[in-house]
């Protein structure tokens, strides 16, 4: 197993869409191709009012692929991704949970990330499981998240056992490192009690721009260029800062991760951006020592969203998806 990962991580093996060619391919190769797949809706467990988006590749193949994105990204992000993986033996269910991009909102602004529960994602995703027989459909069912979805997408397989295998991209496990958890659990704790549950965080606010030069997501300017124009173009749809709320039931949902570390039996690899900025990796660390089946990738100078990073990061990742393929 150890000389195959070594195999899968050779620099010179690149098996994605290569940066020097990624605006021409993209125009030309990796939209058209991702919009000639239907983007459908499914209704949130509790409200049929509103909806959830995905998009649903179909190979006719027994393994499947769920993405759940990270926090305010459009799933449109994951076009190119989803091109990488056009030759492969999977189909693809590509998801764009509640409350943000094309979703239904649970607030009248639409910039605010609000989560009244972080269980109601975990249930909107498993009710679309159980709709589609999805279990009952694949052999293998493995799933890449980034971020936040990767929060959910773990707090889902603690509760209902989904996937066969589990691959994260910078994961938020937490928030910030131990030193800063405490202090910011009680301020969101607080704030909520005084019924500011719908108010910005502080220091929080609006969608705001960030130049390629002080982003905290990519060093690769095409990809990150690529993120502010779909940014620019969906201003219905871009997401500002998160609710106190949210950030109350984030805290909240850190700790009952931890304390269901035993639910994890399959096999997780965790990639760890090493100039992380935007969630603390400490906590990443500290869950993939205490899980048996987790094996943590530090890839030094990638940034937060390591499959929209230059070719260096992101093709270990990418070589890695296709070989549990």
């Amino acid at each position: 197993m150890k000389l195959l990962l070594i195999l899968f991580f050779i620099p010179q093996v690149v098996i994605g869409v290569v940066t020097p060619n990624f605006n021409k391919d993209y125009d030309q190769s990796i939209i058209p191709y991702y919009n000639s797949f239907e983007l459908k809706k499914f209704s949130y467990h509790n409200d049929l009012t509103k909806n959830f988006v995905y998009k649903f590749i179909k190979n006719d193949s027994k393994s499947l692929v769920v993405i759940l994105p990270g926090k305010g990204e459009q799933i449109i992000r994951y076009a190119e991704m989803i091109y990488d993986l056009r030759s492969a033996d999977t189909d693809i269910l590509l998801i764009q949970f509640r409350g943000q991009g094309l979703s239904s909102r649970s607030l009248d602004d639409h910039e605010k990330y609000h989560l009244q529960s972080f269980n109601d994602v975990v249930e909107d995703i498993n009710n679309l499981f159980e709709e589609n027989q999805l279990k009952q459909k694949y052999k293998k069912i493995i799933l890449f998240a980034h971020s936040m979805g990767a929060h959910h997408g773990l707090k889902l397989h603690a509760k209902y056992q989904t996937f066969n295998e589990i691959i994260l991209n910078s994961p938020l496990i937490g928030l910030f490192d131990k030193s800063k958890t405490l202090q910011n659990y009680y301020l969101a704790k607080v704030l909520d009690m005084l019924g500011l549950d719908d108010f910005y965080v502080p220091g929080g606010g609006k969608w705001r721009d960030r130049t390629f030069e002080v982003n905290p997501l990519s060093s690769s300017k095409s990809r990150y260029e690529k993120i502010r124009q779909i940014e620019f173009e969906a201003v219905d749809h871009r997401m500002g800062s998160v609710t106190v709320r949210w950030a109350h039931e984030a805290f909240r949902s850190e700790k009952n991760l931890f304390s269901n570390l035993d639910k994890f039996k399959v096999p997780i690899a965790l990639f760890q951006a090493g100039k992380e900025s935007v969630i603390s990796n400490e906590k990443q660390t500290t869950f993939c020592q205490k899980v048996k089946s987790c094996q943590l990738f530090h890839l030094e100078g990638a940034k937060h969203n390591i499959m929209q990073e230059k070719d260096e990061y992101r093709t270990p990742l990418l070589n890695y998806i296709k070989a549990m393929l």
